[in-house]
């Protein structure tokens, strides 16, 4: 299983593809004025002329076209689902394929892996929170009450909303549970708020979005793909 770390958003920027295409035949000018201005150019447009690079790549540019691609490429950071290329015949499971999975298993027989899960998802979901929180309830075992406790003490500052329904289980008779609760909610309290973080998880949020559509997209062209071979 390889694992891919998707760290950037998928370029939706409005992009002047005239202007891009003339620097584009601009890395290749006699001129190396013109060519290092072209190069500057398209640095400025950021990730959203990264398509068009990789277009213009296909076309078996000349070796100093595609050196300068290739810096311009790696200046312009952050991996996108633009980025991914992934062979026919691989299975793809997104991070909302786990949470999906996960959520579902909540109502198995193992539970306690599903909430070990979810912990590792808590940065790109607001629903894991609530769905450990859950599992505290008095009419749950007394092994399950104490891992989604452990759980949300992992989580730390983003399971704060979590912090009602622990500080009521203190008085609960089993000494494990409160000893359990009283260790969730000492993490909890002491861990603090990441700078930005409300910034970052609404970022994280739209590359889910991003390869939800890529996946889905994915998985239409193939369907069309075999049906035209039919």
């Amino acid at each position: 299983m390889l694992t891919v770390y998707i760290s950037a958003q998928e370029p939706h920027a409005p992009l002047d593809r005239k202007k891009a295409e003339k620097w584009v035949a601009g890395l290749d000018d006699d001129s190396f004025k013109v060519r290092e201005g072209a190069s500057r150019e398209l640095e400025k447009l950021g990730v959203a002329v990264k398509p068009l690079l990789r277009e213009a790549l296909k076309g078996r540019p000349s070796p100093e076209v595609r050196r300068r691609i290739g810096a311009l490429l790696a200046k312009l950071k952050g991996l996108d689902v633009d980025d991914l290329k992934v062979p026919d015949g691989v299975t793809v499971v997104t991070a909302s394929d786990l949470l999906e999975a996960h959520l579902k298993d909540l109502s198995g027989a193992d539970q306690a892996s599903a909430m070990y899960g979810l912990v590792k998802l808590a940065p790109y979901s607001d629903k894991v929170v609530p769905a450990l929180t859950a599992r505290l309830k008095m009419d749950k075992s007394e092994y399950i009450r104490r891992v989604a406790a452990y759980c949300l003490g992992s989580i730390g500052a983003r399971a704060k909303t979590a912090l009602p329904a622990l500080k009521g289980g203190l008085g609960d008779p089993d000494p494990n549970i409160r000893g359990a609760f009283r260790s969730a909610i000492e993490q909890i309290e002491k861990a603090k708020d990441e700078p930005g973080w409300g910034k970052e998880f609404k970022k994280r949020l739209a590359i889910l979005k991003d390869l939800d559509e890529w996946k889905k997209a994915r998985s239409k062209s193939r369907v069309e793909r075999d049906q035209g071979h039919k």
